[in-house]
């Protein structure tokens, strides 16, 4: 009789611990295959889906449509159909119907878990001896596959064009990776205690103390090497607060979601940029153009004195790189190029930026250019709106943080001037005149006054 303990664990001396690890493994296997890894996204499009769908379906058609039950007995159902609760038995609006059959947002936070979760019960597999464990990795892989697959059926068919997340939780998903690859580790550190290659003497704490160092040293490991590579909580979510124009939101977007009219969007889009071709339009003319004043244009021309954020390489020189954003509008932007080893880049470089408003700021970033991480920002700058409006040709210091280095950008701003209408007035006669004077005939002149 071999006594059962975690010890049986950490050798190779036990059958017991054979027998043992092979039915947990079995377990797990089972466990996994097929409902973990594929019957219960299935069944996401079945609950998520269909079954709502054919639920309130009948619940519409028996209350408006049918009304086949007293009204007491329709009162209650109702409540359960989705945005009926304050409503009469009379009408059920289409605004409400829509928002009724609409289907579910993306779950990013139900993705986060599948990721984790799934490859950490996995990896757990390799503390065991058993041929299981070859089984599920190969159904973890082939379940991967179909993920893919079903993520693109889902988010792009199934789901309507909406998620909630923050920088918060991406950043903690990513946090949380490093558990199933700190298991990995703690699994290393097990075979080789089993092995005999690592502290063979040492007693059952002391091999649990090391399982246990090896798995917080590697959790420990990717939170430091993620932290420090990416910095992610200096990514910024997205500002959804105030009020704002449609140019400016659509200059924060990919796409534009104000209305789902694909002619209505494709008109928006190039109705401009070639309205002599539009039916029944007529061409531009100059007094057309006149009336649209110039985008505002913005010279990035130079710094020096640029700071280096290497910290590891202390070569002295950096890759800077120049952004000019309108504040409160991210994507309304003009960037140079990367200007390799230099302190003091000459950039030269003219952009424009059309989602102008009167009285925007202006934002001059400079960036050092990192291939293993996020660029970092090396100086700050803010032209304000008043400034921007009468226009601005110099060099300004940069807001390098608590560094004190001091660093200078120079930059020309020309802001966009509506050119005055010159009309043209061509009076060519009159007739009926009556005159005037009482002895000889009448000599008009014509005035026009604006």
């Amino acid at each position: 009789d071999e006594g059962f303990g975690i010890e049986i664990f950490l050798s190779m001396k036990s059958l017991v611990a054979i027998s043992v690890e092979g039915d947990l493994a079995e377990s797990i296997y089972h466990l996994m295959m097929p409902g973990t890894f594929f019957v219960g996204y299935l069944m996401c499009i079945v609950m998520a889906g269909i079954v709502p769908f054919v639920w309130n379906s009948l619940l519409v058609k028996i209350i408006y449509i049918w009304r086949c039950l007293p009204d007491c007995f329709l009162d209650v159902l109702k409540v359960f159909l989705p945005w009926a609760g304050d409503l009469t038995l009379e009408h059920y609006p289409y605004r409400r119907a829509e928002r009724g059959f609409e289907p579910m947002e993306i779950g990013i936070s139900w993705d986060y878990t599948s990721m984790i979760v799934t490859p950490t019960v996995c990896f757990c597999m390799l503390f065991f001896v058993s041929p299981y464990v070859w089984q599920t990795f190969a159904m973890m892989f082939a379940s991967y596959i179909f993920y893919f697959c079903f993520c693109r059926y889902q988010h792009f068919r199934l789901c309507k064009t909406c998620y909630y997340t923050t920088n918060r939780l991406d950043t903690m998903a990513n946090f949380l990776w490093g558990i199933p690859l700190s298991v990995i580790a703690a699994a290393w550190c097990v075979w080789g205690l089993r092995s005999g290659h690592l502290a063979p003497d040492a007693s059952v704490p002391a091999k649990l103390g090391l399982v246990g160092g090896a798995f917080l040293s590697s959790l420990l490991l990717w939170v430091l090497t993620y932290w420090r590579l990416l910095d992610p909580w200096t990514q910024r979510d997205a500002n959804e607060g105030g009020n704002a124009t449609f140019d400016e939101v659509k200059a924060d977007l990919l796409y534009s979601w104000f209305n789902c009219n694909p002619v209505f969007m494709l008109k928006c889009e190039f109705y401009w940029q070639d309205i002599s071709r539009h039916v029944g339009a007529c061409p531009r003319s100059s007094e057309d153009d006149a009336r649209t004043p110039a985008p505002l244009k913005v010279s990035i021309v130079s710094a020096r004195n640029i700071r280096s954020s290497d910290w590891f390489l202390a070569m002295g020189t950096t890759d800077p790189r120049c952004v000019c954003e309108i504040k409160n509008k991210p994507l309304a932007r003009v960037e140079t190029a990367t200007h390799s080893n230099s302190n003091s880049p000459m950039w030269d470089h003219t952009g424009e930026m059309p989602h102008y408003s009167d009285g925007d700021s202006l934002t001059f970033s400079v960036y050092d250019k990192d291939i293993l991480r996020h660029d970092d920002c090396v100086g700050k700058f803010t032209l304000t709106g008043d400034q921007v409006r009468a226009g601005f040709d110099g060099e300004v210091q940069l807001d390098a943080g608590q560094r004190g280095h001091p660093s200078y950008l120079r930059i020309k701003v020309q802001p966009p001037q509506v050119p005055l209408l010159q009309t043209t007035i061509h009076i060519t006669g009159a007739t009926g005149l009556r005159d005037n004077d009482w002895i000889t005939r009448s000599d008009p002149y014509c005035v026009c006054h604006v």
